[in-house]
């Protein structure tokens, strides 16, 4: 038969050691030593910017929507006067299309461009002015669109008419 001693006393304050240990380590004490002087970046004057798509969601969305052209708002108008199709490719139209701006956000922006100074504007609505900047932007979109997807209504049409043919008797 083995004995085993156990010594209370002894096994306590290993605990207690053991506990410290667990309370040092997973305490939310700052263990890092604090930045130096020289070490830190300042930070450049925080600038205030003006929004004007109020709703936060459709912001972000349009942000990271519009990030997606990798384009500079003055080209957009530009690349419309010349027709550059190179510059206005077929998913940059499907993205201007889901992002224009509804009523309200026209109006804000109308009203911000005849009054306001545009680089104060986030990125995302300089975008949407370079955009809205188009002379009838919407009709000239919605024309690309079927542009670009015309060859796939044709063949559609196509197929419909040649199942029409099969079935309709002579």
């Amino acid at each position: 038969m083995v004995s085993c001693k156990v010594d209370i006393k002894s096994d306590s304050s290993k605990i207690d050691e053991f506990t410290e240990g667990l309370e040092d380590l997973f305490s939310a004490k700052d263990t890092k030593a604090p930045k130096q002087d020289s070490e830190a970046k300042p930070k450049p004057p925080k600038t205030e910017g003006v929004v004007l798509i109020k709703d936060s969601r459709r912001a972000q969305n349009l942000t990271i929507a519009l990030s997606k052209l990798k384009i500079q708002p003055d080209e957009f108008k530009n690349a419309f006067e010349r027709a550059d199709l190179d510059l206005i490719t077929e998913a940059r139209v499907e993205i201007m299309t889901r992002c224009l701006p509804d009523a309200l956000e026209q109006a804000e922006l109308d009203a911000f461009k005849a009054t306001g100074d545009l680089t104060k504007l986030r990125r995302m609505e300089q975008i949407l002015l370079g955009i809205m900047g188009v002379p009838r932007v919407r009709f000239k979109l919605t024309t690309l669109t079927v542009y670009y997807n015309v060859g796939n209504l044709v063949h559609g049409c196509r197929n419909d008419v040649a199942v029409l043919v099969k079935v309709c008797p002579r």
